[in-house]
């Protein structure tokens, strides 16, 4: 489980990373298309922002499953053994409650939005409102999963995520 664990958290750090290359692509094709052949692509401004929407979401969830997310103190990581792993537990749970929220409510806004298409790609806003569900089922599959495998494992997991980043 925990090679599964890593496997998806690194899928969705690399899926973060590509789509900001393709935002940083799209818009720098609109930039010099406009200002050196005078030819603007029509969607540009719209894709972009769309693939930012999706970019935030699957970058926060990557955040979730490396451990950082909404860090303001970080209590657990001060504690051992037992009171770390109950105070990480309820962290958790506390950010499961607001996934399944944000899920709930982010499929209402879906399912409502389907039937109006946005101006320059015509297609439904509710397929970018699906950015919410689909970032609250993957942040919870990892917190659980994150909370079932051994401590130690995904303590360091965690570490070497952490070590990765600087």
């Amino acid at each position: 489980m925990i090679k599964t664990y890593s496997a998806l958290v690194r899928v969705l750090t690399n899926i973060a990373g590509i789509l900001v290359a393709l935002i940083f692509l799209g818009v720098f094709a609109e930039v010099v298309g406009r200002n050196l052949f005078n030819v603007s692509i029509p969607a540009m401004f719209e894709l972009s922002v769309f693939l930012l929407v999706f970019t935030a979401f699957v970058a926060a969830a990557a955040a979730f499953g490396q451990g950082t997310h909404f860090k303001v103190f970080d209590l657990a990581g001060r504690l051992n053994g037992t009171p770390h792993r109950i105070t990480r537990l309820v962290a958790d749970l506390c950010s499961v409650s607001f996934l399944i929220v944000l899920g709930w409510f982010g499929i209402k806004l879906a399912l409502s939005q389907m039937d109006q298409p946005s101006a320059a790609l015509k297609i439904p806003y509710g397929l970018i409102y699906m950015s919410l569900p689909i970032f609250a089922v993957l942040s919870v599959v990892l917190l659980v999963m994150r909370n079932l495998a051994p401590v130690e494992e995904i303590d360091a997991v965690l570490a070497d995520f952490a070590s990765e980043g600087e």
